[in-house]
């Protein structure tokens, strides 16, 4: 398994760290990478030198390791090693907020992020265009993170994001992922996946629901549903934080069942034969499902482990 690399915000190279030998390198390492949303991290480690280093430069460090990038937010020296934890690059979008639309913006997904990103985050560059064909309409009357603003926005078009930094050209870039199909099937059968595990919460969930709207200079509440159909004990009702019915009506989109499928896999390699975005179906028992990979998890301990999660189709 690869080493992991440690550089500085600017790029320079501090450290590479190798897998465990007595009393150096690292024990296990922990990654967690989103389709849409900032992935996690955590390495734990005996390297007295790597401590010495990443002290010095704890607000200013990022790290490389089996083609996942990400940034330093915490560490904790104890009896048990030297932990540290972060997130990817993709949590860079968390120190740059977004202002409020103003208008309703119209176009492509991409186009829209692309342009977000230009005017608040001149200092990402702008990566490969992947092509987006279907409009939707945005609109925001709050100032929000470019995270959420980035991830809400994408959410209309099954779309994901990705910030990579190009250490050889010294910069930062932000993609946007697309969604496409994969002829993949993982199932026992095939040998490649095995310990499926699923979990449904349904918490979240909701039909219809109040937002204060602006009429002349007054502020009313307006009822805005997805599903009239329901009364009774099915209805299931909520206080929208959203101002606007365009933003009322994504809010209440976004609030559906949590479903999500883990498994881990054999055989078969993620940025090889699969990436975070397919769609490709998978075989638990008699019944094969078409889902979307939303995040992969890789771990090294004892072995090294790949872990997709999936979502629903819509």
């Amino acid at each position: 398994m690869k080493d992991i690399t440690f550089y500085t915000l600017d790029f320079k190279c501090l450290y590479i760290l190798p897998q465990y030998t007595v009393n150096k390198g690292y024990i296990s390492a922990n990654v967690q990478k989103d389709f849409n949303g900032v992935g996690s991290f955590e390495f734990l480690f005996a390297d007295e030198t790597l401590k010495d280093i990443i002290k010095q430069h704890r607000d200013n460090l990022m790290f490389e390791w089996n083609g996942v990038q990400g940034i330093l937010c915490a560490y904790r020296d104890d009896i048990d090693g030297f932990r540290v934890t972060g997130e990817t690059l993709n949590g860079l979008l968390k120190r740059v907020v977004i202002p409020n639309t103003a208008t309703t913006l119209n176009s492509d997904v991409e186009t829209l992020a692309r342009s977000a990103i230009s005017s608040a985050a001149p200092w990402l560059a702008l990566g490969e265009k992947k092509g987006f064909n279907t409009d939707v309409s945005y609109s925001t009357d709050t100032y929000k993170s470019a995270d959420v603003y980035i991830s809400d926005l994408l959410k209309l078009d099954n779309a994901g994001y990705e910030i990579k930094a190009d250490v050889i050209e010294k910069k930062f870039v932000f993609e946007v992922l697309k969604s496409i199909g994969n002829d993949l099937i993982l199932s026992t059968n095939n040998l490649n996946a095995y310990d499926f595990v699923e979990t449904y919460i349904n918490r979240t969930v909701a039909y219809g629901g109040y937002y204060p709207k602006k009429q002349n200079d007054v502020t009313v509440w307006s009822y805005i549903t997805l599903n009239g159909k329901l009364n009774g004990v099915y209805k299931k009702d909520v206080v929208l934080a959203s101002k606007t019915e365009e933003e009322a009506l994504m809010e209440l989109k976004s609030m559906v069942a949590d479903a999500e499928t883990e498994l881990k896999t054999r055989k078969i390699k993620y940025g090889a034969d699969y990436s975070l975005g397919d769609v490709v179906r998978v075989q638990n028992n008699d019944t094969a499902v078409r889902k979307r990979i939303t995040s992969i998890v890789m771990s090294q301990e004892n072995g090294y482990i790949e872990n997709p999660i999936f979502s629903e189709v819509e």
